[in-house]
């Protein structure tokens, strides 16, 4: 879900454990949005891909202080990448009705201030990121990314968050709570998330590899027994446990180098994030008959992989799409 990133602060080169981790996060993101046998099984896991993503996004992008002034481009550039998106998936859902979506105003305000895209929803993230760039930049500008301010920044809202989530919990609340989508999402778990893969990349904290992987187990079986041992409700998709295992797989990937790209770290650098942006039209729109209208047991068992699969390919056309000559110049600059 991050654009190809500059090479990490590790004084050997670039890592490819990240590209490879970026692959594994954009599949969990499919599993999570994918009609299923075990999705919701799996929540507890495939939870941890957008915490994951927004620590990447924060290692290398808080890696050395040169990157401060870069952060508002990347910002408008999610931006671009929302609307473009936002148009895209209109035209797909007006094909799939047979006739024109028309939103609400809410849905429609909501886009008006980047927030949410009306149609398909996931693209809050890109406005959610925008929001994380623009408030890093803004604090790192006046020099208030201090050791305790980011400590405050981190733990204060998790522990706001989640103190609103029992109330609500308490109260028998099951709605309302997500509506501020994107502006909840930028603040939890997008700021703290964010500086904390600074935080990773900056002190290059790392473990054994063998540590960094027992590690990421020991905290996916917590995750697991979280929801599904103990019965902890959540209202929202960012659970207790949900943040320390991506923090755990932030450490696996950079404990763990790779020096030379293969096949599953090029995936990862060129095609997560349009998988990201791609794969929500195929389960939702183009596949949703099969998916949804009584699919077969193989169907509903192996669908997110079948997403997964051709959500690459369309992202491998989209990517290559970029050397036509005569592609519309404001897509050859967003993807280049």
């Amino acid at each position: 879900m991050t654009q190809p990133s500059p090479a990490p602060p590790a004084a050997h080169g670039r890592n490819h454990s990240f590209d490879v981790l970026r692959l594994l996060l954009a599949f969990f993101i499919v599993y999570t949005h994918t009609h299923s046998r075990y999705r919701f099984e799996l929540d507890p896991i495939t939870n941890s891909a957008v915490p994951a993503f927004f620590m990447l996004s924060g290692y290398f992008m808080m890696a050395h202080a040169r990157q401060w002034h870069k952060m508002l481009g990347a910002a408008r550039r999610m931006i671009v990448t929302m609307v473009v998106w936002t148009a895209v998936s209109y035209v797909v859902i007006c094909w799939y009705r047979g006739r024109p979506a028309t939103p609400g105003p809410t849905p429609l305000a909501m886009l008006a201030a980047i927030n949410v895209d009306p149609f398909v929803g996931h693209l809050w993230y890109l406005s959610a990121y925008a929001y994380v760039l623009v408030a890093v930049a803004w604090l790192a500008g006046r020099n208030w990314l201090t050791r305790k301010a980011m400590a405050l920044i981190i733990c204060l809202p998790f522990i706001v968050y989640f103190a609103v989530e029992g109330i609500y919990w308490h109260n028998g609340w099951d709605s309302g709570f997500n509506e501020i989508v994107a502006f909840r999402h930028w603040l939890v778990p997008g700021l703290p998330c964010f500086l904390i893969g600074g935080i990773i990349a900056r002190r290059n904290l790392r473990l054994r590899p063998w540590a960094a992987a027992a590690l990421v187990a020991v905290l996916g079986a917590a995750a697991m027994a979280e929801i599904h041992v103990l019965k902890i409700r959540h209202i929202s998709d960012t659970f207790f446990m949900t943040i320390p295992l991506a923090v755990s797989l932030i450490l696996l990937a950079n404990s763990v180098h790779l020096p030379h790209p293969n096949i599953l770290s090029e995936c990862g650098r060129r095609y997560s994030l349009h998988i990201y942006l791609v794969h929500p039209l195929l389960c939702l729109y183009v596949l949703a008959d099969e998916l949804y209208i009584n699919p077969s047991p193989a169907l509903f068992l192996l669908s997110p992989y079948l997403i997964f699969v051709l959500a690459l390919a369309v992202s491998i056309a989209i990517y290559r799409a970029k050397q036509i000559k005569f592609i519309p110049l404001i897509v050859s600059k967003l993807y280049k």
